[in-house]
């Protein structure tokens, strides 16, 4: 169990409030909203690109305040997304920190990053330049080099953007798959489709507070439609066109 009490930050005039969740490994929880609603604030803070909140953090009951950032993925280790990297690099210099030859990293490294290449659909990219390959391609990238770090917790802003249909199956089922290996993943989205569609469970947040929380399955077009800049698209699955069924 990952425990968030009493998390709140302040960017400007901007408020992030007073937030407390208990998050249980295995769980993808997702947290949605309209722009500026809060949710990139509340992800960016968690792992540290926002400094200063405030706010207590547990692990199986345990306080992990100053050892936050051993657990959380971060965007520190991802090389700025250097698009002249080759995809196999952007891998490499993600997964460790390190400056120099591919042969620096030991054979856990090159299995992990493999299968991850492949998972993920990127095996025929993997000798291209980033600036080389399609959108959906580079954004399913950033996504497999987060998980390529192996920490408990994963958190990710808006992974489903610019997705089309196919690499938004690949990344739902990738990310589920990762959670079942008993991580936690907690994720801002902008499609209230692709939340229903793979997370346990959902938040609501407007104006920086979270305003409903629970399983995803509680979740219809009316209950969550007011809270999303995007209409269409709510509830119906991304495969079938089936409203609320899980295509796994």
């Amino acid at each position: 169990m990952f425990e968030i009490r009493d998390f709140k930050t302040k960017i400007g005039n901007f408020n992030l409030g007073e937030i407390d969740l208990r998050i249980s490994e295995g769980e993808i929880f997702s947290v949605c909203g309209k722009s500026s609603s809060g949710k990139s604030v509340f992800i960016s803070s968690l792992s540290g690109a926002i400094k200063n909140p405030s706010g207590d953090f547990f692990f199986k009951s345990s306080c992990i305040n100053n050892e936050l950032k051993n657990f959380i993925s971060s965007n520190e280790t991802i090389p700025s997304k250097d698009e002249s990297l080759t995809v196999k690099e952007f891998f490499y210099l993600s997964r460790r920190k390190i400056k120099g030859k591919l042969s620096f990293f030991n054979e856990e490294d090159k299995s992990l990053i493999s299968e991850l290449s492949s998972n993920f659909g990127l095996k025929k990219y993997i000798s291209d330049k980033i600036q080389n390959i399609p959108h959906s391609a580079k954004n399913l990238l950033f996504t497999a080099a987060k998980i390529s770090q192996s920490k408990k917790i994963l958190l990710l802003d808006a992974p489903e953007a610019l997705l089309d249909p196919l690499s938004l199956k690949i990344l739902s089922r990738e990310l589920i798959k990762y959670s079942k290996k008993s991580n936690i993943i907690i994720m801002a989205n902008n499609d209230p489709n692709f939340s229903i569609c793979t997370a346990d469970s959902i938040a609501i947040m407007n104006e920086g507070k979270i305003i409903k929380q629970g399983d995803s399955s509680i979740f219809s077009n009316d209950s969550i439609k007011d809270f999303f800049d995007t209409e269409g698209v709510i509830g119906i699955n991304i495969e079938s066109g089936k409203k609320y069924i899980r295509f796994f």
